[in-house]
């Protein structure tokens, strides 16, 4: 008696090579480094061609009274105001110049 056998074609299971650790992170590093250029490049580019705003804000001294500080970024200046209206004033002055 001749008994059956199962014949089967061998099946090929592919395998792909893995790469290294080191070279994932490498590609992280570099995209880290290319979005700090871009960032930089970026700041860069706004403070050329944007025309910066004043800065202006407020805290209080060693009394408790407010003082108002105010900066330009184009001339560098810098002031500090006890009130509200000679911010105000600086303001007007600054555009109107």
């Amino acid at each position: 008696m001749k008994t059956a056998r199962n014949l089967s074609l061998p099946t090929l299971q592919p395998s792909f090579p893995t790469l290294p650790r080191y070279q994932s992170k490498a590609w992280g590093t570099g995209q880290n480094i290319l979005k700090t250029v871009k960032q930089i490049t970026a700041t860069l580019l706004s403070s050329l061609v944007l025309k910066p705003e004043p800065q202006i804000w407020q805290k209080k001294d060693a009394q408790g009274n407010i003082v108002w500080h105010t900066y330009d970024p184009i001339t560098g200046y810098r002031a500090l105001f006890d009130t509200e209206q000679e911010v105000r004033i600086w303001l007007e002055n600054r555009y109107n110049s």
